[in-house]
């Protein structure tokens, strides 16, 4: 909805740049959310234990999108533990805006 709105822009060219911009930053949390990880990287992110996320899996409240005696997650099925003793997300802004000039090159070369 956003894109449809810009592209109706009186100046085309920015217009152009914006929805390509945009679809470059939907395209990276896409591929951010259905990345692969281990029960020990899901850990990591979610800021639960090992054995919370290999239980939620066991309960079938996580998909296990690995095989059994090696099960892998994707990051945006992971809950996110809140509070004072939450982990970071493991969401690197720096390395989001370096992929994205890099797309956005890559697009217009």
């Amino acid at each position: 909805m956003l894109i449809e709105l810009l592209t109706g822009l009186h100046d085309t060219e920015h217009s152009r740049w914006i929805s390509l911009l945009m679809k470059s930053v939907l395209n990276l949390a896409r591929k951010w959310r259905e990345e692969v990880l281990t029960i020990g990287e899901a850990a990591a992110t979610s800021g639960y234990s090992v054995d919370h996320i290999r239980h939620q899996v066991a309960e079938g409240k996580i998909p296990n999108i690995g095989v059994k005696g090696s099960p892998r997650v994707r990051r945006g099925d992971l809950p996110l533990k809140s509070g004072p003793r939450a982990r970071a997300t493991g969401c690197d802004a720096a390395a989001t805006a370096r992929n994205i000039l890099q797309l956005v090159g890559s697009e217009t070369a």
